[in-house]
């Protein structure tokens, strides 16, 4: 099945390019073909998996023509792939990667300690925040010698109460860690105060990785001569011509919906087969399964 997928995104690429090259006399006879109701902007939105396929296009086009060595791309990959917030939107915005927010988690371990007796030195005049621990509940292991430290902390306050403070575990500013304060720990100048509190580590996360196929599918989106790859990637527009032909030439054929179902529609047949009645019709109901239109 994985191979069959795979073919067919490629026949769908191929689609997309075969689309974008047709004379106006082709476009014209194939125009004759979509279905009542068809709107191309509608059927870009539902499958934005197909307009994911043009931008990665652009970036290939845009960074081949850069001229970069391979020593030159890999250290610019590692950079990229190293800015967990960037990376982040476009592994889970479905015209980018497209994976699911529960993938994004399963790149991450998360220790999540109960409550923990700590010595906080808070220092506002420094860019980080010392925590030393003296006992976690539950772990004998735990050495009294041990210390937080929060670089870039956000301090959330409460009048003058500190109740939260979130930032980076680590100087490279890559691993996000959040704790949330249980007593009061009050700031009365901008020097450093100490005090004993008891605090509780919501999210210290650590990454585990990437899997081969979503570091490849990450790097398709890195333009490599800017760090500002968001912005240049969501000025791309999609070619909404060339991906509505794709209906006609394939995603009819596989029973791909083209429109959202109507409120009567929501509770028709499932799309079950694997290669459906190509005379059937389909609309998307709000989970994006396929349904039989009428």
């Amino acid at each position: 099945m994985k191979k069959m997928n795979q073919f067919l995104m490629i026949l769908t690429a191929a689609v997309l390019a075969a689309c974008s090259s047709m004379e106006v006399s082709e476009e014209e006879a194939l125009s004759k073909n979509f279905p009542d109701r068809f709107d191309a902007n509608e059927y870009v939105e539902l499958h934005q998996e197909l307009f994911a396929l043009q931008i990665m296009d652009s970036v290939s086009a845009y960074n081949k023509a850069l001229g970069l060595s391979r020593a030159e791309i890999n250290l610019n990959d590692s950079l990229y792939l190293a800015d967990t917030a960037k990376i982040h939107k476009i592994f889970v915005t479905r015209k980018y990667a497209g994976f699911r927010e529960v993938d994004w988690e399963k790149v991450w371990t998360v220790d999540t300690t109960d409550t923990a007796k700590v010595k906080v030195t808070y220092n506002i005049k420094t860019d980080t925040i010392s925590m030393k621990l003296d006992s976690i509940a539950g772990d004998t292991t735990a050495a009294d010698t041990s210390v937080l430290t929060v670089y870039d902390p956000k301090v959330t306050m409460e009048g003058k109460k500190p109740v939260s403070i979130a930032g980076y575990s680590d100087s490279a500013r890559t691993q996000e860690v959040s704790y949330t304060l249980s007593e009061t720990l009050k700031i009365v100048s901008l020097g450093t105060k100490v005090k004993s509190d008891t605090l509780s580590r919501d999210t210290a996360r650590s990454i585990v990785g990437f899997t081969d196929f979503q570091k490849v599918q990450l790097k398709r989106y890195n333009f490599y001569d800017t760090d500002n790859d968001i912005a240049r990637l969501d000025s791309i527009l999609p070619d909404v011509v060339a991906i509505s032909y794709q209906y006609i030439l394939y995603g009819r054929e596989y029973g791909w919906p083209y429109r959202k179902c109507d409120d009567n529609e929501k509770d028709n047949n499932l799309l079950t087969e694997e290669y459906p009645n190509i005379t059937k019709l389909y609309c998307a109901d709000e989970n994006g399964d396929a349904r039989e239109i009428d």
